[in-house]
């Protein structure tokens, strides 16, 4: 029972890594917070033009308040911003009217 519960969890994240968008890896030009929510909005020297995710706007990428993962994306975001590191974010669907962010990557 524990290896087919393990075998549909792995499923899940890789079907649903599959279906995000991939914003191409740069460095962070603008990094702020949300007002009144616990999230951030990102842009990189890298962001494509037009839309992505069909989201009303793709100016900036934001992370979800109501994600149990985004206090770690800040931390990634803040990291990166600090050190000067490349990061290359994953997003997929919309909140607001911006992509949002479901991972990032951070270069070494």
């Amino acid at each position: 029972m524990r290896k087919c519960l393990l075998a549909i969890a792995i499923t899940s994240v890789v079907t649903a890594a599959l279906a995000a968008t991939t914003v191409p890896a740069g460095m962070i030009t603008h990094l702020g917070s949300g007002w009144g929510n616990d999230t951030m909005y990102v842009r990189l020297n890298t962001s494509p033009a037009g839309s992505v995710e069909n989201c009303a706007s793709s100016y900036y990428y934001v992370t979800d308040p109501t994600s149990a993962d985004r206090k770690v994306h800040h931390a990634i975001l803040l990291t990166a911003h600090a050190q000067n590191k490349a990061v290359e974010i994953y997003v997929q669907g919309c909140f607001g009217d911006y992509p949002k962010i479901i991972g990032i990557l951070m270069s070494s």
